[in-house]
């Protein structure tokens, strides 16, 4: 008899139909129902900008997915401040602020405006993301940042709730405590009931804000040069139905148009809608001759909004950390990837009804180590890495630990040849197993939740310091606010566990970051041809035999934040598969108690120090 997956029985016709229906809708959501944002018009109107009687030049950088990496990406332990070939980094605040200030000091001989913009996600990703949410800590190192380069505006993103609302409530007040001004675009924002502490933080004027606030838009003036008026941009953000999906579990009373949360369903045509108003009272009250929209969506739901909103001249996508400039009809779409590996730069010559690119091939500019460091701004990264191994203390490990060896590259890569996330599964399975009783199974996490590879410098044995580790799995907290997302344990029934990864699979093939990555005694295939949540995976083994072979219920651990995802199963197939965490005799748990164990990053780093010293002594 063949493995359970779903079901039991063979389908029937019209369970078939209604499968068919679930995937339908999975990606793509129904007609929008969704109420505009709780947000009024500005209470003061700015005189519509004289029109520019000749071409103007100006430039746009940007950056995006920042995701906290002050001091870049790559061994942190190989950073050299003068660069050199030796050095792997890519990206740093410090690399960037120079690009930003050499950028501005080339346009200001050549009297030319610049605007610099971020697409969002700043926050959650290194070490340095625990410094914000600290109430013992005056320091808000991503948000400095932003001020002290003067960006003219932020996007928000899924990541702004990492610290769940409460933790976004906290980086407001202490960027209102520090004076910083820069604006935070949120167009498709909507304010739930419930969400009375957010409203205060809501500026619906077109004055400068005493700090920074959530905006539905913002005016900039560039000035012409000749005197013959102004050239107003009109800017806005949005958040797309993606980023808005995995940031369900974090967000209660704080929602965004184009989501449905009660369904778990995208509503892209309520998105787009929100969108074109914008652009409309951006050009028509505003008197807006060039809009740009930060878009926190990404590949392909920036190409989207493009064709079904005219007249945005130029989205700044993030979210799906690719870097790329394309040109979709008139509206030019562009990312740098993500942690500062790049910067955006559009060179740009307006005309009445035409926006020209004037640097082709040369939007995205490397932030690697042929760029210098600025010196103040090495000197905040590293004030703030002081201050990250205070807030670490009085645990053992600080930010520059050593760790172990990587004597190989493990890459990050779509199922069947993620090296890195399969490794990282299999050395936290083991250390949990070497401090609880009775032993998990196996190890759970995503794609997503693998957030770096592990790679050498040049092919060369490379050294790992804890401040890398935590990179690999680095969001969230636990209840004792120690980095890193809590490590549950529970159990599901052979079948539940056959369900749980098709639904897996079926949701992969729309988004990657729910792509199941197991520990290395779980294995499967998926069928070309099978039946989604019945039997596209095949082949489907458990300590190298099938489950049938096994226990009647499979002991798992995953951190909390995927866990607490499993019961939506139900609500995101329409009941067509449904997964319940239970305890040790198979009862359905309430909720998932907490393991005693430490958080995730914790673990590996704990397992990869004892790989290295079981490695010492062979």
């Amino acid at each position: 008899m063949g493995m359970p997956g779903l079901l039991a029985e063979p389908l029937s016709l019209a369970t078939i139909v209604a499968v068919l229906i679930v995937l339908t809708v999975l990606p793509v959501a129904a007609q929008p129902t969704a109420a505009r944002p709780d947000a009024a018009r500005p209470d003061a109107a700015r005189p519509i900008a004289a029109r520019p009687i000749q071409p103007v030049r100006f430039t746009i950088l940007h950056t995006g997915d920042l995701h906290s990496c002050l001091a870049g990406m790559g061994p942190d332990g190989y950073f050299d401040p003068a660069g050199g070939p030796g050095d792997p980094v890519r990206g740093h605040y410090a690399r960037l602020a120079h690009l930003i200030r050499a950028v501005r000091a080339e346009k200001a001989a050549a009297t030319e405006p610049v605007l610099l913009f971020d697409a969002g996600d700043a926050e959650y990703g290194t070490l340095f993301h625990i410094v914000t949410p600290s109430a013992t800590s005056t320091m808000a190192p991503e948000w400095q940042f932003f001020e002290d380069l003067g960006y003219d505006a932020i996007g928000m993103g899924n990541h702004s709730f990492e610290g769940t609302e409460p933790g976004l409530l906290k980086a407001l007040e202490k960027a209102a405590s520090l004076s910083i001004r820069v604006p935070l675009l949120a167009s498709n924002l909507q304010f739930l009931p419930g969400s009375e502490p957010f409203r205060a933080w809501r500026y619906d004027h077109l004055e400068p804000a005493p700090s920074t606030r959530f905006r539905r838009f913002l005016l900039r003036d560039l000035p012409t040069g000749t005197g013959s008026g102004s050239l107003r941009v009109g800017i806005f953000g949005l958040v797309g139905p993606n980023a808005a999906r995995l940031c369900l579990a974090n967000r209660q009373t704080l929602a965004f148009t184009g989501y449905n949360d009660a369904t778990g369903k995208a509503e892209p045509a309520a998105l787009h809608e929100r969108a074109a108003e914008m652009v409309q009272e951006l050009r028509q009250a505003y008197g807006a001759h060039v809009v740009v929209a930060l878009f926190h969506g990404g590949a392909p739901e920036d190409a989207e909004l493009a064709a079904a909103v005219p007249g945005i001249d130029v989205i700044i996508a993030g979210h799906t950390h690719q870097a790329y400039f394309q040109q979709a009809g008139p509206t030019i779409i562009t990312q740098t990837g993500w942690g500062g590996s790049n910067l955006g730069r559009l060179d740009l010559e307006w005309t009445p009804g035409h926006l020209a690119l004037r640097n082709e091939g040369k939007t995205l500019v490397p932030v690697d180590a042929s760029v210098p460091a600025d010196s103040a701004t090495l000197a905040f990264v590293e004030a703030c890495r002081t201050e990250v191994d205070r807030l670490l203390a009085p645990a053992t490990l600080t930010y520059a630990t050593p760790i172990f060896e990587l004597d190989r590259d493990l890459p990050k890569a779509r199922w069947p040849a993620n090296l890195a996330g399969t490794f990282v599964a299999t050395r936290l399975r083991d250390e949990i197993n070497r401090r609880l009783t009775p032993p998990v199974d196996a190890y759970l996490t995503t794609y997503g939740l693998i957030r770096s590879e592990l790679l050498t410098v040049g092919g060369r044995p490379t050294r790992y310091q804890y401040s890398d580790v935590f990179k690999i799995s680095p969001l969230g907290f636990d209840p004792w606010g120690r980095p890193g997302a809590p490590v549950v344990t529970f159990w599901l029934t052979r079948a539940e566990f056959a369900t749980l990864l098709e639904a897996m699979v079926v949701f992969a093939g729309h988004t990657p970051a729910y792509e199941a990555v197991f520990s290395d005694n779980v294995a499967w295939n998926v069928r070309g041809w099978g039946i989604p949540f019945y039997n596209k995976v095949t082949g489907l083994t458990l300590h190298g035999q099938t489950l049938e072979q096994g226990p009647a219920l499979v002991h798992l651990a995953a951190n909390e934040f995927f866990a607490r995802n499993l019961k939506r199963i139900r609500t995101l197939t329409y009941g067509m598969a449904a997964v319940e965490p239970r305890d040790a005799s198979g009862t359905p748990l309430p909720a998932l108690a907490p393991s005693g164990l430490p958080p995730e990053p914790e673990l590996l780093a704990e397992s990869l120090r004892r790989l290295a010293s079981e490695t010492a002594t062979r």
